[in-house]
């Protein structure tokens, strides 16, 4: 049986912009929910109040508890793999975005009762998988329609714009409701809240996303693992991939630093929700900043050298966090330089990712990240109670030094290749 799968003509001409609107109109629908139902969104500060304040575990605890949560971003890739050859119900993307979001509602409705933390690391990694797969599907219709249309930078610019701003909104929510609520009244009502995420994207799918259906068949299987296997020998697949892992990897944020605001900063879970709402608005405007200015004036490979050097030298900059207005501006500029640098390297990631098999290599590019962040906060948990003794500084001098470390692996990265020699706002 024959492949009727056909490329995407709808935003292969750059001509039709009725299409694109479309799909920038769903990528700003989807990543708005992501940027709210995501553990690390609207969940975030309530599930650290609810394991650090409530349960009252220190920051090893934490971190093997939150590990497993690192599964299901390991296994992305598979998502995209599945989508790209495996159509459901004759399509390769609405019917697997409709399955998994309407699971994380599910999850997310039991979770407005749940209180033993046995069955809420459930119920969290049936929302952190949906928003996976989610995620993964996404960056393939991202990354299928923004090389044929040349969009790929504005599609990863709307990612980073509404994630952010969705953040903003986020961590003002989480702020006051674990101000106004006990730990666990805080997570039961970000749940609530939450839960109407998923349910965005189901509509936006339905009302926005034109896809030809396709079937399933070998042939489609062996081009898909054919591409695959080729991009997988390219080195620059693998300095992108090693970059964003290592940049990701940042022992001395997250856990370990939520416990020195609320221990020795004594900040309230007010401003720390401040702080996350102030964090997200420089990141939002970063990703403007990269779209509108950055992108249309500098080569990438000039941006991604700038970029890492500035981020390096933020986030060393994290040790004179003393108080409350030094913690603000600290905030906002890593929120700024972050956004830019990662949006950068999610460009050439897009640009590089295979014909007949985007789902998979953007999910496995991306997955990186996700892992390394989670593993490096189980590291940093570790290092921050039993090596360091509760001194967040060597920690926070220890990321930044791995971020520098970035730039020798700009060496690895294709930057001749005739899709990346272009600026990144073509």
């Amino acid at each position: 049986m024959q492949a009727t799968r056909n490329p995407p003509n709808a935003l292969s001409n750059p001509t039709n912009p009725t299409a694109a609107s479309r799909l920038m109109w769903f990528f700003a629908f989807v990543y708005v929910a992501e940027g709210l139902a995501q553990v690390s969104g609207l969940l975030r500060q309530p599930i650290n109040h609810f394991l650090y304040d409530g349960l009252h575990w220190d920051s090893v605890q934490v971190g093997k508890y939150m590990l497993v949560l690192g599964i299901p971003w390991m296994i992305k890739p598979l998502y995209g793999l599945i989508s790209d050859c495996v159509p459901l119900f004759g399509y390769r993307r609405k019917s697997y975005l409709f399955l998994f979001n309407f699971a994380a509602t599910a999850a997310l409705v039991a979770m407005t009762r749940l209180t033993d933390p046995g069955y809420i690391i459930w119920a969290l990694f049936i929302i952190v998988t949906a928003m996976a797969a989610s995620s993964a599907l996404c960056g393939g219709l991202l990354v299928e329609h923004g090389k044929h249309s040349g969009l790929a930078s504005k599609f990863c610019s709307q990612q980073t714009l509404w994630v952010n701003l969705a953040n903003i909104v986020a961590a003002l929510t989480g702020g006051w409701l674990c101000s106004a609520y006990a730990p666990s009244g805080a997570l039961h009502h970000a749940a609530f809240i939450a839960l109407f995420a998923p349910l965005l994207v189901v509509a936006s799918t339905g009302y926005l996303v034109e896809e030809e259906k396709s079937q399933m068949n070998l042939a489609q299987l062996k081009l898909g693992l054919t591409s695959i296997w080729q991009t997988l020998r390219s080195k620059t697949t693998w300095g992108i991939a090693a970059f964003l892992m290592l940049w990701a990897f940042n022992p001395g944020f997250g856990g370990p630093l939520y416990q020195h605001m609320t221990g020795p900063l004594a900040f309230s879970q007010g401003f720390i929700g401040t702080l996350n709402v102030v964090m997200a608005a420089g990141a939002a405007l970063g990703g403007l900043l990269y779209m509108k200015v950055l992108s249309q004036r500098y080569s990438i490979k000039k941006l991604a050298t700038c970029l890492i050097v500035s981020g390096a030298l933020m986030q060393a900059c994290f040790v004179f966090m003393v108080g409350h207005d030094s913690a603000l501006v600290l905030n906002f500029f890593e929120g700024l330089f972050t956004a830019m640098a990662l949006l950068n390297a999610h460009v050439i990631a897009a640009n590089r990712c295979p014909d007949h098999a985007e789902g998979f290599m953007y999910g496995i590019l991306l997955s990186a990240a996700n892992v390394s962040f989670s593993a490096s906060q189980a590291v940093g948990g570790y290092l921050y109670k039993e090596t360091f003794h509760l001194d967040i500084q060597p920690l926070i001098l220890l990321s930044a030094a791995l971020t520098f470390c970035c730039i020798f692996l700009l060496r690895f990265f294709d930057f001749d290749k005739k899709a990346l020699t272009a600026t990144a706002g073509q």
